[in-house]
């Protein structure tokens, strides 16, 4: 009877031993999962604890991961400012920020007050960032976007566009339906789309230069439809450049029949 008591005391301090082993062993894992991201998007740099769903070992090896704020935080941008408020979740990899969703914004969890040349963007966007906080992308979800007084649904704004010309690109599937008139009172329509799966609109600005250049999506089947002033009639352009927030138009590339 004695070795039998004996055997279940020695059985119970095995096991609270491996209880023991087992709870430190995925409290050191748990740990692992605590790091600092590192933000550089403004004119400091800024640590931001977070926890993270890989461990930092992971992150230190490139791995996107999921990852919640740990505390209020303010990213400044040369666009403006985002706030990350306590528990956002985010897409990390490399202690660098990498994406911040819509739902975020729409969630509370986030807000920003961000300026395009002048172009407020809606409240619930995607933001894609480079390393260390520069942002590269961003979409509006075919949200409305107002240009300077007139409406646009736009889907992305590409801020480093390498393959397109210009500084800023932004790019929407719908064409507006109001007529743009410039500021030397040459009028611009949209054409309806013909029935092409890829018709829509990029605007390219050029900062330096302070133009613009406005121009349809497959130029083969889409077109502007522009008149100048001293026109009477509308000819059809794939593409038309202005001075910048729909000032005098400059040139434009005229739509082969």
């Amino acid at each position: 009877m004695e070795s039998s008591k004996e055997d279940i005391k020695e059985f119970l301090n095995k096991l609270k031993k491996a209880v023991i082993i087992i709870l430190g062993i995925n409290l050191l894992a748990l740990i692992t999962n605590f790091a600092f991201l590192e933000y550089n998007g403004g004119n400091r740099t800024q640590r931001i604890f977070v926890f993270a769903t890989g461990s930092i070992f992971k992150m230190n090896a490139g791995d996107q991961l999921g990852a919640w704020t740990l505390g209020n935080y303010v990213l400044e941008t040369k666009y403006g400012e985002i706030t990350l408020n306590r528990f956002c979740d985010i897409e990390v990899a490399s202690h660098n920020i990498l994406d911040i969703y819509a739902e975020r914004f729409q969630e509370g969890k986030a807000s920003h007050n961000l300026v395009i040349e002048g172009i407020e963007l809606p409240g619930n966007i995607d933001i894609f960032f480079e390393n260390r906080g520069k942002i590269v992308t961003l979409s509006t979800i075919r949200q409305e976007v107002n240009i300077f007084g007139y409406p646009f649904t736009m889907n992305t704004i590409n801020l480093t566009p390498r393959y397109q010309p210009g500084d800023i690109l932004m790019s929407g599937t719908e064409y507006p339906s109001e007529e743009i008139i410039l500021s030397d009172s040459t009028k611009v329509i949209f054409s309806p789309p013909r029935n092409n799966p890829s018709s829509g609109w990029y605007l390219h600005i050029f900062i330096e230069e302070q133009i613009w250049t406005l121009r349809v999506f497959s130029k083969e089947y889409n077109y502007l439809l522009v008149k100048l002033p001293n026109e009477n009639e509308f000819k059809k352009y794939t593409s038309i450049t202005f001075k910048k927030e729909w000032g005098d138009f400059i040139e434009g590339e005229l739509f082969e029949e």
